[in-house]
Formats: C-alpha cells, sequence, structure tokens
C-alpha cells in the first residue's frame, strides 16, 4: 500500500489521506500489498428481515441482528430451577425449586436389587425354569406366585374324562366299544363280533350262566348236565347214566372193586355196638337161623366156618348172615362210586330145576339206629346144589354216597327159595374165603408198605436220609444242606414300607435306604396313600437307585396311589432312595409300601 497520511483524533483512527467515499482496503496477492479500492456490487441479497424473537432488520445494506430481549428477563442463577421454555427453545422464564422427597427405594416381593438410597437398578429375579413344555399327548400346568408371575410349570398327560363324551361311539381302535351299551341287562355279557367291528351285548346260553354279578355257573359239558352236588375232597367227575349227568365221585379204588378187601367173617364175632343190626336168631326172617351179625375184616379167618339157613321163604327174601366192620372202619365221609366185587362161596339143597338164589345187601350203620341201605346186588342162582362153588356178585355203589366218619358198613346175605323146603349153605374162610373187593382206596403204610426210596415223581423225596436244609432239585432226588444258600434266598418278601408324616418337605430324599443285601425292586404290586390327597397337581416322587431314577410313585388329586417303576436289581451297598418334588400341592402324611425281594 503506497504511503498514506492517516488521520487520528481522541485516539481513535478517524481516517486515511487521499481515500475517497466507497473505498475499501483490499490485498493483492500477485504484488503482495495492500490498497485502497472502489469497492464493486456483485451479491443478490438486497434486504433482510428479522423474524419473531429476532430485532434489528429489516437490513438493505448493513446492520446487525440481535435476539430479542425477553421480559421479564430470566437472566440469573437459580437452584432446582423450575424454567419454562417458549417455541422456539429460549428460557422465558426461570425461578428457585426446592429439594425432592424421595430419600431410599426398596425391593418389595418378587423384586430384586434395593434398598437404593442414592443410585441403583430394581430388576424381577428369574423363577421356574426355561424350557419348552406341552406335547401331543401332554399339556403345560402352571404354577403362579402371589405376584401373579409363573413360578413352576409341569406337564400332564392329556385325559378325557368319560363323563365328557356326550356323543358318538369309541371305537375299538381307541379302546372303546364301537357301540351304544347303554341298554345292556344284568348278566349279559360283551362278545366281539369281528376284527376291529363294534361288540355286542349277549345272553350267555348253553353249558353256563352268567350272573349280575359277573359269577358263572357251568351247568354242563357238551350239552350234559352237570349234578348240582357238593363234591368232597379229592373226587372227580364221572358219567352217571343212571343219574344222566355227571357227578362228583372219589377218584380211588377203580371201578371193578380194585380197592379194600374185606373178608366175612363167619369165625369172627363183630365189635360192639351192633345195637338194631338184623339178627338170624328171629325166626320170621330166618327161619330156624341160629347166628348172630359177625365180622366183616381185612384178615380172613384161618379155619372153615359153615352156615346153613333155615327153610327160605318163596315169597320173600329171608336174612341169612350179617357182618359189620370194626368200630371206626372206613373212617370216611364217602364211597367211591363203582362196583363191589363179592366172591361167595355157597351151595343149596334141591335140584337144579329149581335153583335156590341168594343176594347181597350194601348198608351204613351208625352204632344206634338200623343199618340204611345203600344198594342191592341183582340175584344169584345157584346153580349145582350139591357141591360148594365160588359165585360172582357185584353191587353197584352209586355216585354221592355219604357216610358220617364214625359209620361202618354191615353186609347182609339174603336167601330166597323157588319151591318148598330149600335151605342156602354159605362157607367162610380157610380155602373157601367169601370176601368182596371195594372201591374204597387201599391204606398205605409208609413204615411197612413201601420199600425202597418213593421218587420225587411219585411224591417222595427220592432219598433215604435228609439232614438241614431241602432243597428240591426238579424231578431229580432232593438234597440238604446245613445252611440256606444266600443263591437259593430268592423271591422272598423283603418290602419297604414309609410313612411322611405331616406336610412333606418340597425336593427332599425322604427314603434313603442303603442295601445290607442284594434285592429286587418289583415293576408293580406298590401300594400307598395319603391321609390328605393333593390338590390341584398330582404330587410325583422320583424313585431312584444311587441317584439314577428307575420310576416315579404318584399320589394323584382323584384320591389315588398309582406307580410306573422298572424291576431294578439292588446289591448290597447300593442306596434306594425316594424324593419329593419341587411342589407338594397340599398332600398330608403320604405312605407307600414299595414290593421288594430277596436275592
Amino acid at each position: 500500500m503506497a504511503n498514506k497520511t492517516v488521520v487520528v483524533q481522541d485516539g481513535k483512527l478517524v481516517g486515511i489521506a487521499g481515500t475517497v467515499d466507497g473505498q475499501v482496503l483490499t490485498w493483492d496477492a500477485t504484488t503482495s500489498s495492500a490498497s485502497f479500492e472502489t469497492a464493486t456490487s456483485g451479491g443478490t441479497v438486497t434486504q433482510v428481515s428479522t423474524g419473531t424473537g429476532l430485532t434489528g432488520g429489516p437490513i438493505t445494506t448493513t446492520g446487525t441482528i440481535s435476539l430479542a430481549e425477553v421480559s421479564p428477563s430470566p437472566a440469573g442463577s437459580f437452584t432446582n430451577a423450575n424454567v419454562t421454555v417458549d417455541a422456539y427453545g429460549r428460557v422465558t422464564a426461570a425461578a428457585n425449586g426446592t429439594d425432592g422427597t424421595v430419600t431410599s427405594v426398596t425391593a418389595g416381593t418378587g423384586l430384586s436389587g434395593g434398598t437404593i438410597t442414592t443410585s441403583g437398578t430394581i430388576s424381577m429375579p428369574n423363577v421356574g425354569t426355561a424350557a419348552t413344555y406341552g406335547s401331543a399327548s401332554q399339556v403345560p400346568v402352571l404354577t403362579t406366585d402371589t405376584q401373579g408371575r409363573v413360578s413352576g410349570v409341569t406337564n400332564t398327560s392329556i385325559a378325557i374324562a368319560g363323563s365328557a363324551i356326550t356323543s358318538g361311539q369309541v371305537s375299538l381302535a381307541r379302546g372303546g366299544t364301537g357301540t351304544d351299551l347303554s341298554g345292556i341287562a344284568a348278566g349279559q355279557a360283551i362278545i366281539g363280533q369281528s376284527p376291529g367291528g363294534a361288540v355286542s351285548a349277549v345272553t350267555i346260553s348253553g353249558d353256563a350262566t352268567l350272573a349280575a354279578s359277573g359269577a358263572v355257573t357251568v351247568t354242563g359239558l357238551r350239552s350234559r348236565v352237570v349234578a348240582d352236588s357238593t363234591p368232597v375232597d379229592k373226587q372227580v367227575l364221572s358219567w352217571s347214566a343212571s343219574a344222566n349227568a355227571w357227578v362228583p365221585v372219589a377218584n380211588a379204588g377203580g371201578s371193578g372193586g380194585g380197592g379194600v378187601l374185606w373178608y366175612l367173617n363167619e369165625g369172627t364175632a363183630a365189635a360192639s355196638p351192633t345195637t338194631n343190626i338184623p339178627s338170624s336168631t328171629n325166626p320170621s326172617t330166618v327161619p330156624g337161623g341160629t347166628t348172630t351179625v359177625k365180622q366183616l375184616g381185612v384178615t380172613a379167618d384161618a379155619s372153615l366156618f359153615t352156615l346153613e339157613s333155615g327153610v327160605l321163604s318163596q315169597v320173600s327174601y329171608d336174612i341169612v348172615a350179617g357182618f359189620v366192620t370194626d368200630t371206626g372202619v372206613p373212617g370216611l365221609t364217602s364211597i367211591p362210586a363203582g362196583l363191589w366185587e363179592f366172591n361167595v362161596w355157597a351151595a343149596a339143597s334141591g335140584n337144579i330145576s329149581n335153583q335156590t338164589r341168594f343176594r347181597i345187601g350194601v348198608y351204613k350203620y351208625d352204632g344206634t339206629n338200623a343199618p340204611t341201605l345203600i344198594a342191592n346186588s341183582d340175584d344169584v342162582y345157584v346153580y349145582d346144589p350139591s357141591t360148594p362153588a365160588q359165585y360172582i356178585a357185584s353191587v353197584v355203589i352209586p355216585a354221592g354216597t355219604t357216610l358220617s366218619s364214625s359209620d361202618r358198613i354191615y353186609i347182609q346175605l339174603d336167601g330166597r327159595a323157588t319151591t318148598n323146603n330149600r335151605t342156602i349153605t354159605f362157607y367162610f374162610g380157610d380155602a373157601k374165603p367169601t370176601h368182596v373187593h371195594t372201591t374204597i382206596q387201599v391204606p398205605v403204610n409208609l413204615a411197612t408198605d413201601v420199600t425202597g426210596t418213593l421218587p420225587v415223581g411219585n411224591g417222595g423225596t427220592g432219598v433215604t436220609t435228609l439232614t438241614g436244609y431241602v432243597k428240591g432239585n426238579g424231578s431229580s432226588a432232593m438234597s440238604a444242606s446245613a445252611t440256606i444258600p444266600a443263591s437259593d434266598v430268592t423271591s422272598i418278601a423283603y418290602d419297604l414300607p414309609a410313612e411322611i408324616a405331616g406336610t412333606p418337605p418340597i425336593s427332599t430324599k425322604v427314603v434313603n435306604f442303603k442295601a445290607v443285601r442284594a434285592f429286587t425292586l418289583a415293576a408293580s404290586g406298590h401300594q400307598g396313600g395319603a391321609i390328605t390327597y393333593p390338590t390341584g397337581s398330582n404330587v410325583v416322587c422320583t424313585v431312584a437307585k444311587n441317584g439314577s431314577s428307575v420310576g416315579t410313585i404318584t399320589f394323584t388329586t382323584g384320591g389315588s396311589f398309582t406307580s410306573s417303576i422298572t424291576q431294578t436289581s439292588f446289591a448290597a451297598g447300593d442306596v434306594l432312595s425316594v424324593q419329593m418334588p419341587s411342589a407338594v400341592n397340599g398332600i398330608v402324611t403320604p405312605y407307600f409300601t414299595l414290593a421288594m425281594t430277596l436275592g
């Protein structure tokens, strides 16, 4: 810039000599010098106006725009300020405020993070277990606390009560019957008609009947009647042509008289009492008879004895002789049905054209009253009058013949003529031992009648001596040992009972049983209950072996006890435990018994 004269007045720059109006100080980069040059125009702004909150406009050349003052002025410093701001963000009013009243914040039920006196965070703690619940066959059961939060979730099987099914029928494939059985009558049975088809209610017919109680009564076999009589020990069903029915009979002695053998001993007196037994001394019955009742025994008389009757009646049978068993014999309450075969030695007066005949009667005798007839043989004709001969007679003992345990058997020989002046002679003992083969089972004296060893298959042991603990070995001979081997102690009940008085503790092992010997926890047979059953949800307890679950026992809201346990073997030292769940749902004093066996 060329030298210029500067004018200063009162210490202030007021002008520069040589300049003219409108010049401005301009820098020239080319010459690196400054000079006063006349300003040139070229801007496009012709006027600036001021809007709301501003002052100083309008400006057409130069000027200053400022914020307008607000009234009253909010200028100052304020404590706990209460501030008013207008639409343009300006503070239009301000005043001192007061301090806050909150001094601390405490976390209430269901919250955590308190108490806070300065700063901090209050939050809801985690509850329950994060998981996915429910399936095609189960629905979730929610447990909420008093703050409405879900505190627990379990699964329960979907169950539909029968009362909820009000229309239609459940098919067989879904465990139903496929039909409406509301009209079923008492005593009818439900019978399937075809594979997969509906069932129907029918009345049992044929050889059996069905009562409303469910009792089945068999009335026949293959359309043949079964007699309505009470069997006794060891009897079997046998067909009776005379009764046209199946009847209970003893399975002993065979039907051909192969049982007890009794001899008619004319040489041995009968044991007392013989009250009211007919005697051959009665001349109106046996004319000329002189003998009394004799013994029916198991051993024959060694000597020969004969008995000739008086003159026999042609009109009716006369009593010739009678024989009764010893007191207390046979000691039975029934006689097996079948044939009693008699071998009788006899002869008669007369000739072959007019044969004398005899018959045999079998009676039961109670020692007081006259004998009661059981059965008679058919007539037996003495075909060779002059020579003693052996004659065969059979008496059919009917099914269902009963005795009192003190009853005795009485045998009576009767004779009858076909013409005048006929007699009959019977022979007993020695070489002519008149006797009878009965259907009564032959008693066996194990001390004297059995030799050798009786095999296991025949009810024996198969050995001659046994000392100590006796062990069966299937069809082989039994064995014995001084002590019972541990390996043989199996299937012996070893049940474990437990009761938890009052309200059981949650998530706690209420049974902790350490085995002192090997045992097996059964899959079924467990029992249990509770003084008060749970409400809302079942209580499911975990059964474990050494901490690993082997099943559950459940106390239901319906008032029942169920179990689902896998059969598990425990060795000595293993621990069987039962643990309560995390919620007991109001159950009081649950109790149970776990079914176990040794070994």
